[in-house]
């Protein structure tokens, strides 16, 4: 949506909704996960973001940098803004374009409730 960067989320909700289970992610065809109560796993980081550029449009698909500034120099990276803020997404992105302004901190693995039927439980059900 908003370039070829590696994204990150204040949410871990937002981050839950782009896992797979430890199952699908051994099969790179698999596409989309159908085990809502598999194990999954999120990394917690540490983000650098510098100077984030705010966005509000997802026209930037394909770009490989941040914008660049009025002074000619890159952004450091984007913020996507939230509908509420004038932009596109539900819960805040940001993305960077330099690996080295991460720097992860934990690897949490987890699963969702056997009840649970939150957005992301519901979505993963197998279609019958």
């Amino acid at each position: 949506m908003f370039g070829k960067g590696t994204y990150f989320a204040q949410n871990a909700s937002k981050s839950d909704f782009y896992t797979t289970c430890s199952e699908c992610s051994r099969d790179a065809a698999h596409g989309d996960c159908s085990h809502p109560h598999g194990e999954r796993c999120l990394v917690l980081a540490r983000v650098l973001l510098g100077q984030s550029k705010p966005v509000t449009t997802e026209k930037l698909k394909g770009i490989t940098r941040a914008p660049e500034r009025q002074d000619g120099e890159p952004y450091d990276s984007i913020t996507a803004l939230t509908k509420e803020h004038g932009g596109r997404v539900d819960h805040m992105e940001f993305v960077i374009f330099k690996e080295q302004m991460a720097l992860p901190q934990y690897l949490i693995y987890y699963r969702h409730a056997e009840d649970c039927w939150c957005h992301n439980c519901w979505r993963r059900w197998p279609k019958h």
